[in-house]
């Protein structure tokens, strides 16, 4: 096992300029009131891009960042330059991300850092763009796992981590720690962990965005982005989960078996659905809590929300529920990312209810590019609750009773535990009401 622990280089707007980001939506989604300016304090309102970072040929440099909303202007009149010299650059935009590729006419000083200055016409910011980090080879990576996390209890971190490396296969993990109270203390149980699997940390210490709007919460989908970018080139396939979501595949073939099926039908995106696991009453305390502290579930599945594996060399841009291919056929009439982005979360929204995913798919993709929606008979995933505080401010578990018309005694997240050989924890009631 190795880790890297990766440090982006963000651009910034300087604190004594007036420039700032609005809003995306100005009305919350919780009960469609006006966001106040203690939303605003939680909103990023000054990054421009997390990160500049150069490409593995190193004749090529990428910065990716939240939309410019408002400050589109200033990003229109950019100049771009390099000791000097002017770089070109070509600008993709999505709803909530946008993207710069830099383009040099020959091989960058490698080894060394690279001087950019990037001039708005109300202010300047000037950088160095260190050389790429030094990671394995591509072809040691079938399956990454990626997430955003902040402080979530470390044994639980662990204890995910090897659920998916020892039953599904996982062999490198991209972590995007959004500024937790125990920095190094997560990378120290990470190292502690002991697994054949490669772990690289990015500190991600962007504001997450207000909690009563999930419009204006940028962090999430630029951390999926940067994944897809910077490191999406070393794996086969990448599975996206929070960290309080464990995979589960209750067929008969593995996880890899499916994957192996996906390829021969050129199939690049899996979406699977989840069965919530509630806290109950009597419950250890959350830094305390294991997998397997947990013994019933919700009989019925979630139904939204869904979460995904994907092949990153197929893939343009990501949301938190899914996943866009490359060579979209709308994309390509209009050359308007963002257009398209728009269109298509409204079209999906409205008629997925009515039509399977691949069925629609096939409609705007070719047949290459088909989504597989998975059964629970299948494959699913456990969403665990009352672990991760979703970065609300006034978090406060809510407990559940047994209740057999909502409920089922579920052996299987045990038996799963038990199966991957994680250490014993906190014993669950040996069997329900």
């Amino acid at each position: 096992m190795g880790i890297l622990i990766y440090r982006p280089t963000p651009v910034l707007i300087p604190k004594d300029c007036a420039c700032r980001r609005d809003f995306l939506s100005r009305h919350s989604t919780a009960d469609n009131t006006l966001l106040t300016e203690t939303d605003y304090r939680e909103y990023d309102s000054r990054t421009l891009f997390y990160d500049v970072f150069r490409c593995d040929d190193d004749r090529k440099v990428v910065a990716i960042g939240p939309p410019p909303v408002n400050l589109r202007n200033e990003m229109a009149k950019l100049r771009i330059t390099c000791d000097g010299q002017l770089i070109p650059h070509r600008k993709r935009e999505y709803r909530k991300l946008c993207v710069l590729e830099l383009t040099f006419d020959q091989t960058t000083n490698t080894g060394k850092n690279l001087p950019l200055r990037f001039s708005f016409p109300s202010f300047h910011v000037e950088i160095e763009v260190p050389p790429p980090p030094c990671l394995s080879p591509a072809e040691t990576y079938r399956l990454g796992l990626m997430t955003l996390q902040r402080n979530n209890p470390l044994p639980w971190i662990q204890d995910w981590c090897r659920w998916h490396h020892r039953l599904h296969g996982v062999s490198r993990l991209v972590l995007y720690d959004n500024a937790s109270d125990n920095r190094d203390d997560l990378a120290a149980a990470l190292t502690r962990m002991d697994e054949e699997i490669d772990v690289v940390l990015v500190d991600w210490p962007f504001p997450h965005g207000p909690v009563r709007s999930h419009k204006n919460r940028l962090c999430q989908p630029g951390a999926q982005n940067h994944y897809l970018l910077r490191f999406g080139s070393a794996d086969a396939w990448c599975l996206n989960l929070d960290i309080d979501e464990c995979l589960v595949v209750s067929g008969e073939k593995t996880f890899r078996e499916y994957l192996h099926d996906c390829e021969s039908n050129g199939v690049v995106e899996v979406l699977f659905d989840s069965f919530i696991v509630p806290p109950y009453q009597g419950q250890p305390a959350m830094a305390n809590r294991r997998i397997n502290s947990y013994w019933f579930r919700n009989r019925e599945r979630r139904g939204s929300s869904l979460k995904f594996a994907f092949k990153p060399r197929y893939i343009d841009y990501l949301k938190l529920h899914i996943a866009y291919p490359k060579n979209r056929g709308f994309a390509k009439l209009t050359g308007l990312p963002r257009l398209y982005d728009e269109a298509h979360q409204s079209l999906y929204g409205s008629v997925r209810k009515r039509l399977c995913s691949e069925r629609m798919f096939r409609l705007f993709f070719p047949k290459q590019h088909a989504l597989r929606d998975l059964s629970p008979e299948e494959m699913f995933f456990y969403h665990f609750r009352g672990l991760n505080t979703n970065w609300k401010r006034d978090f406060s578990e809510k407990v559940e009773s047994f209740d057999a018309s909502r409920h089922v005694s579920d052996p299987l997240i045990n038996e799963l535990f038990a199966r991957a050989g994680l250490n014993p924890g906190p014993r669950p009631p040996a069997a329900g009401p």
